[in-house]
């Protein structure tokens, strides 16, 4: 790992993140009960939040991902660029869009409505951290941690394409 994905101050410790994802799920098992829902991750940001969504949630689902970008291993968002739109059929079915981090909420809005835009009955929303008093347009209906301004690395989170494996969360030192 680079300087700096390294670098910055702990802001949410392992144990931490582990215990605001099992309340997401205990949250998200209630609002999802009975829906058998298709859990549609973000990639590259949503897919460790995916995995443990996934172990904790006690009910049938349906797996798919989708993935655009934004950062584009940078610090600042440009515009968006789809990779991979929605390969399965949400037709009619219940979707738990599931991603990182809600910034200003970008990326979650284009995604939420490409979603519905192919006929998912409704798209719910489940971020690791939402960030607090941000810029966000649109903000998740589900977020495990929140946080204040400030370039997050770990589950999931990178810099240049570093730091998602990290299993505690880190602010940078410098925004660039």
């Amino acid at each position: 790992m680079t300087d700096s994905a390294q670098s910055g101050a702990v802001v949410f410790t392992e144990p931490q993140v582990i215990k605001a994802i099992d309340q997401l799920a205990v949250r998200l098992t209630a609002r999802l009960a009975g829906s058998e829902p298709t859990l549609v991750c973000m990639m590259n940001g949503g897919l460790v939040l995916s995995a443990a969504i996934m172990q904790r949630l006690a009910l049938p689902m349906r797996l798919d991902y989708i993935h655009l970008s934004r950062y584009r291993d940078g610090t600042r968002g440009g515009d968006i660029e789809w990779l991979v739109r929605p390969r399965a059929s949400i037709k009619g079915r219940t979707v738990l869009l599931v991603d990182d981090i809600c910034d200003e909420g970008i990326s979650l809005a284009v995604a939420k409505d490409a979603l519905q835009a192919t006929g998912a009955r409704e798209v719910v929303t489940a971020v690791l951290v939402q960030r607090r008093g941000a810029l966000a347009s649109v903000s998740a209906n589900f977020a495990a941690l929140e946080c204040g301004p400030g370039f997050l690395v770990g589950w999931g989170m990178d810099h240049d394409g570093l730091g998602r494996n990290s299993m505690h969360i880190k602010m940078l030192e410098s925004d660039e």
